[in-house]
C-alpha cells in the first residue's frame, strides 16, 4: 500500500526562520522537516509561530513519523 505525499503547505514562517542557515529549506524532505521543527522548538514564539497551515502540517508529520513534540490539537 503506498503512503499518501504529505501536502507541504505555501508558507512556512517557524521552520523558515529556524532554518535562517539554510536558504533551501524547502528542499528538506517531510522527515527532515520534522527533525528541524525538533531541533529548533524551544525558538517558537521567539523567532516566529506557526501559521494556522504550518500547525496543521506539523501535526500531519507528528503523526505520520512519530515525535515527542506536544502540538495541540
Amino acid at each position: 500500500m503506498a503512503t499518501a505525499e504529505i501536502a507541504i503547505p505555501e508558507r512556512l514562517p517557524f521552520l523558515e526562520s529556524i532554518s535562517w542557515f539554510d536558504r533551501n529549506y524547502r528542499d528538506l524532505t517531510p522527515l527532515d522537516m520534522l527533525r528541524r521543527y525538533e531541533a529548533g522548538w524551544r525558538y517558537q514564539g521567539v523567532m516566529a509561530d506557526p501559521s494556522p497551515d504550518e500547525w496543521r502540517f506539523i501535526r500531519e508529520l507528528i503523526q505520520r513519523y512519530g515525535s515527542y513534540l506536544d502540538v495541540p490539537a
